[in-house]
């Protein structure tokens, strides 16, 4: 059923784990999505299972704890060493 309450969802994050570039189907989706003001795209250079190769800033991400790498704008890129 559906309510109308998509509208309350107070943040869309998208994470675009980018160290699998040659084989993913999301990039399609990134781009679409970086060009959507309503989303904030983030760029993780992990493989698919981010939160095995990379909980640290996977948990940054859901925390909504922005880094000292993170552009000011709607992007933000989380480094590896994390």
């Amino acid at each position: 059923m559906l309510t109308g309450t998509l509208a309350q969802v107070p943040r869309r994050e998208f994470v675009y784990c980018s160290g699998w570039e040659d084989r993913t189907p999301f990039a399609e989706l990134r781009t679409r999505l970086q060009a959507d003001p309503a989303w904030r795209v983030h760029d993780l250079p992990t493989g698919h299972d981010a939160m095995h190769e990379a909980p640290e800033a996977v948990a940054a991400l859901l925390l909504g704890e922005r880094t000292a790498d993170a552009s000011p704008d709607r992007q933000g890129f989380i480094p590896a060493s994390w």
